[in-house]
């Protein structure tokens, strides 16, 4: 079992990030299955059932679906984000991961914390090691979004992506 598991410190900090940069996040049991245990999606809010929470990683995970979702569908988010946010493709799955990188580089906890032996498919060790090389696969797009610049990269301008103009 991973090390990291029960931290609550872990937890509370990356709570308060996700506070500090407008992601809301309400605490209270979920009921059946969700496709990161204990982390889910209602209109917008990031859901979690500590009792059900296997990492702290899929809290930032998931909290980037919905800060990678434009303002007006991120509201509607609802359920399984994995099934209802546009962002599903690979290349896109690695945007997401470079913007939890992003936010654990932001809030100072360890790279293991959410790049572990039982995440991402097996390939934490070169995920890190890929992200400590300066190779960020997913950048262009945080980029693109606007938040971030390649100089600047782990820093990011904002954490939410804007409205489509």
């Amino acid at each position: 079992m991973d090390a990291y598991r029960f931290s609550t410190q872990h937890i509370s900090s990356i709570y308060s990030f996700l506070s500090r940069i407008g992601i809301e996040v309400d605490e209270r049991p979920i009921l059946g299955f969700t496709f990161l245990p204990g982390v889910m999606a209602e209109k917008g809010i990031l859901v979690v059932d500590r009792a059900k929470l296997r990492q702290p990683a899929d809290l930032l995970f998931e909290a980037s679906r919905l800060a990678l979702t434009i303002p007006s569908e991120r509201q509607y988010l609802s359920g399984e984000l994995e099934q209802t946010t546009e962002i599903t493709t690979q290349q896109e799955e690695t945007t997401l991961i470079l913007w939890s990188y992003a936010a654990i580089k932001a809030i100072g906890l360890p790279e293991e914390v959410v790049f572990n032996a039982e995440g991402y498919r097996g390939d934490a060790n070169w995920l890190i090691t890929n992200f400590q090389n300066g190779n960020f696969i997913g950048l262009p797009n945080l980029i693109a979004m606007g938040l971030t610049t390649s100089s600047d990269f782990p820093a990011m301008k904002k954490w939410l992506r804007d409205e489509l103009v």
